[in-house]
Parts: C-alpha cells; structure tokens; sequence
C-alpha cells in the first residue's frame, strides 16, 4: 500500500469506519513504514488533547421544557391552498374576476359585431358601387336618380348617384378597367 492512500484513511481507522479487510491493509503498513506510523501517534495525541478539552453539555429540564413551550406556541405554516382554496378563501375576488373577463369577452364580441357589420356595409356599397358604373357604361341602361339618405341594403338593380355625391371617386369613373378588384366574383 501506498503512503498517501494510507494517510487518506487513518482518520477513517481510528474512528473504526474501516471494513476490516482495509483495516488489516493500514494495519500492516503502519507496522512497516515509520512515517504513516508517526502520523498515526499525531493524530490520536490530537483527539486526546480535544476529548480531554471538551466538556460535555448537560440542558437543565427548565432548558428543555422552555423550548417544548415555544415550539408549541409557534404556528404552523400554512399550507399551499390552490386555485380551488383560494376560490373559497376569497369568493367575492373570484366573482370580480369571473365578472371582468365576462365583460372583456362581451366587449369583443360587440366589437367584432361592429367590424363584421361595417365589412358587410363595405361589401354592399361596392357592390352597388360596380353595378352602378357598370350601368352607366351600358347602352341601354337608363339612369336612376336616388336620394342621399337611400338605404343600399334593399338595392336590387343600378344606381346611379347624383347630386352632392358627383364628387366621390368611387362614383365618378372614365373608363372600366377589364380586371376589377371590387367584383366579388373575381376575389373568389
């Protein structure tokens, strides 16, 4: 055996954590190498000089009972209740909540209401829009002199807007372009 593997292990020995196969194995090289055996000496004059230093501490019962008293006294921790815990600790929190994501979600709701009805209103008006200047471009078709406050919902044929409206660009076209962006046949 090895000097520093020996030296490694001589606390372990004199406490007596060895397997006794390894301790045979210290045993005999402290019998045959004067160094790890001066080592040994050291080291168990150290822990008679600490053991005969050290004095051993005695707790009154006062000491004990006083600290049971303050043990008892102290509170436990409270534990981790959960979303379910919480919901019944606070109801009045979780109703406030449950109500503001309801009138979150009835906010979204009207608001795409609105966006879906003013895309329909967009639709419908450049519908009436293409037919009006499809009928304007036509031989045959005459034109209809509709007033500003006309609902376009009920359109059924060309409209042709006059008046206060002459100058929209929408309504005012010099020509028909053969690829028109707002048919609605043609995005689909």
């Amino acid at each position: 055996m090895e000097c520093e593997k020996c030296t490694d292990n001589l606390t372990a020995y004199l406490d007596e954590e060895l397997s006794e196969s390894r301790a045979a194995e210290i045993k005999a090289h402290i019998q045959a190498c004067p160094s790890c055996a001066a080592e040994l000496s050291a080291l168990k004059d150290s822990a008679g000089f600490i053991e005969s230093r050290v004095h051993a501490v005695e707790l009154r019962p006062q000491v004990w009972q006083g600290v049971r008293a303050r043990i008892s006294v102290m509170e436990a921790p409270a534990p981790n209740v959960g979303l379910l815990g919480f919901i019944n600790m606070h109801p009045w929190a979780t109703m406030a909540a449950v109500l503001t994501m309801m009138v979150a979600v009835g906010i979204g709701s009207w608001n795409y209401m609105r966006y879906a009805q003013a895309q329909k209103r967009l639709e419908l008006y450049m519908n009436t829009y293409i037919q009006q200047r499809e009928a304007r471009h036509a031989p045959s078709a005459p034109d209809l002199i509709v007033s500003p406050d006309l609902n376009l919902s009920g359109a059924t044929g060309p409209v042709i807007y006059r008046g206060e409206y002459e100058s929209n660009p929408f309504l005012e076209v010099s020509f028909i372009p053969e690829g028109n962006p707002f048919r609605v046949e043609a995005q689909r």
